[in-house]
Order: C-alpha cells, then structure tokens, then sequence
C-alpha cells in the first residue's frame, strides 16, 4: 500500500487544477497508483527509509563490527524486537536490555518521534561473536507506525510531478536537431521532506 491513497491523491489533483478533473478512467487508475508507487520508492531511495511498518518477523544478522562496547549498531530503522539471539546461539530477554534512544515514540504520540537504531546491553550481558557466530536479530522495521503528514503530502507531490509530465519527451528540436533537454527537479518542500528525514548512520 503506497503512502497517500488513490481516493486522496486524485482529490489532491482535483484540487490542484481546480476542479478541472475531477473523474479518472480505469486506466488513468492504474497509472496514478503506479506514480504513487514510484514515488514512494523515490522518498525512500532519497531518505534510506522506509515508513511504517514493515512486515513481521524479518530477521537481519550482525557481527562483531557492529558493535562498539555495549551497543549494537541496527542497519535499518527498528519498530520493534520480536527476538534477540547472541552470536552464541543465546536468546537475550527484553529485560536484558535497552532499545536506543530511549525516549523513543515509534506511534508518534510524545518524546522523540522515530525509530530504534540500536541495542544497549545492560551490564549483567555481554555480546557474543565466536568465530562464524552472528547476533540475530527478528523484528519489524520501518519508521514510525505509519508516514508522517509531510511525507504523504510529498508522495502526492511528486506523483503529482510525474502525473503533469506523463506526455513529455523530454527532448526538444532547435534548428532540425534534436536536443536532449534537462527536465526541472522536484519541487524544493519535497526536497526539504527530503532533508529532514534522511537517515543518517548513528555510531
């Protein structure tokens, strides 16, 4: 499912040319959700994330470079821990440890609103890498429970973008040659959404 619904982006278009469209073929349909889609995968390729939850039990695997003293370093945005095996085989409890930062709000109601991006072993646990061994880590990913305001608003943005230039070429003819011409970019509140919510490596 594509961050803005098909019901709320053809209302967005209706309501940017001014009620001029208002009714959409089957086939318009499809192209509008198939620009949704490649908006969305345009937001997570510019932002490394992706938004809301992903699906249960996906399992990702560290080694020792992971790792700095007590911290395990995720390689993706964390909602939440399903289970924690250390690279020896055993399970590590919830008690046993703290998701980072801390304060964290992966609904997005109070504290720091995001995501986990690490692990922090409390002092009675240590982690374990023997030779070939891995921590495994089964979870769901993703960024907050679902995708802020700003981002589904940029969703419809940028399919928006793509919708006005279904019929361009892209080249222009001067003079009896054909030129290829650069397109404009993305409007710049996308490139601001862009911006804030781009992943960076936390170590």
């Amino acid at each position: 499912m594509s961050y803005a619904t098909l019901a709320d982006f053809k209302s967005y278009i209706s309501e940017m040319t001014g009620g001029i469209q208002t009714t959409f073929t089957a086939a318009e349909n499809t192209l509008l959700q198939q620009f949704l889609d490649q908006a969305d995968a345009e937001i997570e390729g510019q932002t490394g994330r992706h938004f809301g939850q992903g699906a249960n039990n996906h399992t990702h695997y560290y080694t020792e470079d992971d790792i700095d003293d007590d911290t395990l370093y995720l390689d993706a945005d964390l909602i939440s821990v399903i289970t924690l095996t250390n690279g020896d085989g055993t399970a590590i409890a919830s008690t046993d440890y703290f998701l980072l930062p801390m304060n964290a709000s992966v609904s997005g109601e109070g504290a720091y609103d995001g995501s986990y991006w690490g692990i922090k072993l409390k002092s009675t646990k240590e982690w374990q890498t023997p030779t070939d061994g891995r921590i495994t880590l089964v979870g769901r990913w993703g960024y907050l429970q679902g995708a802020p305001i700003d981002v589904v608003r940029a969703a419809m943005r940028i399919a928006y973008w793509y919708w006005t230039k279904r019929n361009q070429t892209g080249s222009t003819e001067i003079a009896g040659a054909e030129l290829t011409q650069q397109s404009d970019s993305y409007p710049a509140d996308v490139r601001i959404v862009f911006e804030r919510y781009k992943r960076r490596v936390v170590r």
